[in-house]
């Protein structure tokens, strides 16, 4: 007998399913195999190994803060409790316009900078200029020494008391006068020229500056030299992988991050730190990359704290992929305006730079807020495909959603949808209530294999452990 309205104990079976694991995209294509858009993953531990709990939690909303008029962003930096920003070609501090540049597209690149006497300066690196702030609100001065290095690339680079800046398509690394980030003198560069490569960017990790090219990256030390440029090679220590987009290079609190690129072919996301090199995309991911073709080069990321973990947050083209490095998972987000550029802040929660269209807002990443802009946050749970060991028929009789009442003892809807054909066809959704008490629907029909997807569009927060399944198993 295959099914039975009053199963025995061997016919009726409950399991349980995380809701938390890796992306599993097959291809580039983001309509097959298991996807979580709009989730944070969180891990708790208690003092046992064994005392480990994992959900899924909605992500934090956008919140405005400070209003521009309509312009291309091009990157924006949290500099002594002010964020300064450049949309097309206006400088801006908390919203409020303070002076003109001679370009209007192109990321611009920040640093901060300490002269021996103590005083604290912000420069701006636009790819042609340079541009030097001493106080937040004062228009800055621009950098007219001829040997400063234009073009260059827009990522500057303070350390012991110099600038360091890379001319365009070149190998060369420039620095300025010693505590003056105006002044420049010819002939004080370095070359990065162990690799038939340029520098496509600059970072730093510890009192290291890597020299990132096209498919290597060297390391930069202060060696103190007595003319020239301070800055000498370590030889030793190289990568044969560069970066194709050098929107991608992110400097966070340990590492040093970027979509990477060998010369045998394949993108991939690494994190150095030091100079050990970890590769941390999947495969999903790597296909995603590869798939950008020529776009990448206009890929962008930052790494943003919210939700109490560390995010590296990769825009491509089309899909915006989000790697927690406490739980070592990717994850995706998805906004109506994407933010390309974001800013940390002493407050607690990071800044970003977005365009809507009408105006260009500075807004925040908030843990209280359920919204971007006001917009409802539609939050997708896609699962791999379910057969309980066996791709005998079987008929799903409960499901039910474990994890936290968002609003109380108030029923909170959440979407269920189902498909028994490899992803190809969706059921109509039902809605089960997500509450304190008893978040199930019944009767789900027959199947032989079955991907769920739930779709979340509430204003409220929701964290969810998992789903338990009971069905009743056919023989044939």
């Amino acid at each position: 007998m295959a099914f039975t309205q009053n199963p025995v104990d061997k016919t009726q079976s409950t399991k349980r399913f995380s809701f938390v694991g890796p992306m599993e995209q097959r291809s580039s294509s983001s309509s097959k195999d298991q996807r979580f858009v709009n989730w944070l993953p969180e891990l708790t531990e208690g003092p046992a190994k064994e005392n480990k709990q994992w959900w899924l939690r909605t992500r934090p909303g956008l919140t405005s803060v400070y209003t521009t008029t309509n312009a291309t962003p091009r990157g924006c930096y949290y500099w002594n409790s002010h964020v300064m920003s450049v949309a097309g070609s206006s400088i801006y501090y908390d919203g409020t316009f303070l002076s003109s540049i001679t370009t209007s597209t192109g990321n611009v690149g920040w640093a901060e900078f300490l002269d021996s006497t103590g005083v604290r300066k912000l420069i701006m690196l636009d790819g042609t200029k340079g541009y030097v702030f001493t106080a937040y609100n004062s228009a800055p001065t621009e950098i007219t020494d001829g040997d400063f290095p234009t073009p260059h690339v827009p990522t500057p680079i303070f350390l012991d008391g110099y600038l360091f800046v890379a001319k365009a398509d070149t190998q060369d690394v420039y620095n300025s006068n010693l505590n003056d980030p105006l002044l420049w003198t010819a002939g004080n560069y370095v070359s990065a020229e162990m690799y038939p490569d340029t520098i496509q960017g600059l970072s730093r990790n510890n009192n290291y500056i890597f020299a990132v090219g096209k498919s290597s990256i060297e390391f930069l030390y202060d060696a103190a030299n007595a003319s020239g440029s301070p800055l000498s090679r370590h030889d030793s220590a190289v990568q044969q992988f560069g970066t194709p987009a050098v929107g991608t290079i992110v400097a966070t609190d340990k590492e040093v991050v970027m979509v990477g690129q060998i010369n045998e072919g394949g993108r991939s996301v690494w994190a150095l730190e030091g100079f050990k090199e970890v590769e941390i995309a999947t495969l999903p991911v790597r296909l995603a990359l590869n798939a950008e073709g020529t776009n990448i080069t206009s890929a962008k990321a930052y790494a943003v704290k919210v939700g109490g973990q560390k995010q590296y947050v990769l825009c491509l083209t089309s899909r915006i992929f989000v790697y927690t490095f406490e739980t070592k998972l990717w994850t995706e987000w998805s906004f109506v305006n994407t933010p390309y550029y974001a800013c940390d802040s002493e407050i607690g929660y990071p800044y970003v730079q977005i365009n809507t269209g009408s105006n260009t807002i500075i807004a925040k990443m908030d843990d209280a807020s359920v919204t971007d802009l006001g917009s409802v946050i539609t939050s997708t749970i896609v699962t791999s495909k379910l057969d309980f060991e066996t791709t005998d028929r079987k008929r799903m009789d409960q499901l039910v959603i474990m994890g936290d009442s968002p609003n109380g003892s108030t029923d909170v809807p959440i979407s269920v949808q189902w498909s028994d054909d490899d992803y190809q066809t969706w059921s109509t959704a039902r809605t089960l209530n997500i509450n304190p008490v008893d978040s199930d629907i019944r009767r789900l029909g027959m199947f032989r294999r079955r991907a769920l997807k739930f779709t979340y569009t509430q204003p409220y927060a929701l964290r969810l452990e998992g789903m338990e399944i009971t069905i009743n198993k056919g023989q044939t």
